[in-house]
């Protein structure tokens, strides 16, 4: 008699023990576990998705701590010096330096718009810095600059439209805050 577990069992009622009856044996037992692992796969990857999404999260988070941080800085509108410019240099609507608006400098030859476009991190999150100055051409003097820190993406890939956060959170036209119409 063979002992199994807690109680005998007789010789005739276990399994042959022939060659044949072991490997078809061995080959269930393999067929079983190679299932079980299948089955796992599944909440592996579920676990490793969350695990990306959650370390997503983070990294957005920080970034959106440092937009704020450099933001409180030197971030916002800053105006140097306001011009009050003649009502030819309006449009009807009030648009500013309607005639300059297709032209290399659509501040007309007076003023300059200079803009640049500095990445911390490039990809998906993104992490920029965008300075725009307005500069009169004859002296060169600053008349106002803007500075914006921007995050965008850095969420999990979808037909929905990715998030973002900018400070300052309302953009000001600068060129509105430094030219005003006169008489």
């Amino acid at each position: 008699m063979h002992r199994r577990d807690a109680y005998q069992v007789p010789d005739e009622l276990m399994w042959p023990r022939s060659t044949g009856m072991a490997l078809a044996m061995r080959s269930l037992r393999d067929k079983v576990r190679t299932s079980r692992a299948a089955l796992k796969r599944p909440s592996q990857i579920l676990i490793l998705g969350l695990m990306v999404t959650s370390l997503t999260g983070c990294e957005r988070a920080r970034l959106d701590r440092e937009v704020d941080r450099l933001c409180a800085i030197d971030g916002g509108l800053k105006v140097y010096e306001t011009v009050v410019l003649g009502k030819e240099n309006f449009g009807p609507g009030g648009e500013l330096f309607l005639q300059h608006r297709f032209t290399r400098r659509p501040l007309g030859p007076d003023y300059e718009s200079v803009m640049k476009t500095e990445h911390y991190v490039r990809g998906n999150p993104e992490f920029f810095r965008f300075e725009q100055k307005v500069v009169r051409v004859a002296d060169g003097k600053v008349l106002g600059e803007l500075v914006i820190y921007s995050r965008r993406g850095g969420d999990m890939p979808g037909p929905w439209e990715e998030s973002a956060h900018t400070c300052p959170d309302q953009i000001p036209d600068l060129d509105a805050r430094i030219f005003s119409k006169g008489g």
